[in-house]
């Protein structure tokens, strides 16, 4: 398992040429694991990501991490966002 996170305020993919989407194996073998969304950021596909790293090197903002889990965990507690922070194992009140 693996999240994906793409800080919006540094993604900039107008400026960069979205080097991430040229550079990423798994969209140049077809499949659609990096997109721009509606609101003209990366959009990162987490079931598809391989965790490769690439996408992460090549962005010139430093605006993705994506984070490789040894396992499976239990349902997010709180997300903000699609390819947002993700937080786990909080108590629910």
């Amino acid at each position: 398992m693996r999240i994906a996170v793409v800080h919006r305020d540094r993604c900039h993919p107008v400026k960069c040429g979205t080097e991430c989407i040229i550079y990423c194996p798994r969209v140049r073998t077809g499949d659609e694991t990096v997109v721009i969304g509606e609101d003209q950021k990366v959009v990162i596909s987490e079931e598809l990501c391989v965790g490769c790293g690439i996408c992460v090197k090549k962005c010139p903002f430093e605006a993705l991490d994506i984070v490789n889990l040894p396992e499976q965990l239990d349902q997010p507690t709180h997300r903000y966002g699609q390819n947002g922070f993700v937080l786990y194992g909080l108590p629910i009140p």
